[in-house]
């Protein structure tokens, strides 16, 4: 009798360290679970804040080449110089391309080349931007898409920030002087570049 009492205990006393070892297996499990998540919900909001960071001072940047004088009046011999010196200095920062586009949403000028001579009125950020309560404000274009194949256009990871060119105009000395929209410049920017180059700085 003692013997089978013996056996009973010692299988209860097993279940029951089989069923606490288990639990405990299960509450470490769910603390790595949440620790990771934890992590995971940190470095989303530090990539948040830096991308956020990122894109104030380029939209900064660009409404800054919007007050130049040589885009304002468009003087293209300055205007290239101009543009190409901000490019130098901002290319580091994934900025693509820098453009300008006159009153009727064609490129005049840009760092790519082949890109002046397009006409861009009918895009959302022109449409934008020829609205007077936008002067001095910028845009931030959804991802452009790829053009080479107008079947089937696939997503692509850059896109626009646009600010809108406006030419002070000097009225009679009794009057403030006007402001007459005159085109806009954009800087195209690569996303996927911007979060791969934050992406070490979060999972440090």
């Amino acid at each position: 009798m003692k013997t089978k009492l013996i056996i009973v205990a010692t299988v209860v006393i097993l279940i029951i360290t089989v069923l606490l070892l288990f639990y405990l297996h299960l509450e470490s499990k769910k603390e790595v679970v949440q620790q990771f998540r934890t992590e995971q919900l940190v470095a989303s909001r530090q990539l948040a804040r830096e991308i956020e960071s990122y894109l104030h001072d380029r939209t900064q940047g660009i409404n800054l080449l919007s007050t130049f004088p040589s885009l304002q009046n468009r003087d293209m011999k300055k205007m290239a110089a101009d543009i190409q010196t901000f490019f130098d200095y901002v290319k580091k920062n994934h900025i693509k391309a820098v453009s300008v586009y006159d009153e009727k949403g064609t490129i005049i000028y840009s760092t790519t080349k082949e890109s002046i001579g397009r006409n861009y009125a009918e895009c959302d950020f022109f449409a934008w931007a020829i609205k007077k309560e936008n002067k001095d404000k910028q845009f931030i274009s959804s991802l452009i898409q790829k053009t080479d194949n107008q079947t089937a256009p696939l997503p692509y990871s850059r896109f626009l920030i646009a600010a809108p060119i406006y030419q002070e105009v000097k009225n009679t000395s009794d009057q403030k002087p006007t402001h007459k929209f005159v085109g806009i410049v954009t800087s195209t920017i690569d996303l996927e570049e911007v979060v791969s180059s934050f992406l070490p700085m979060v999972s440090a």
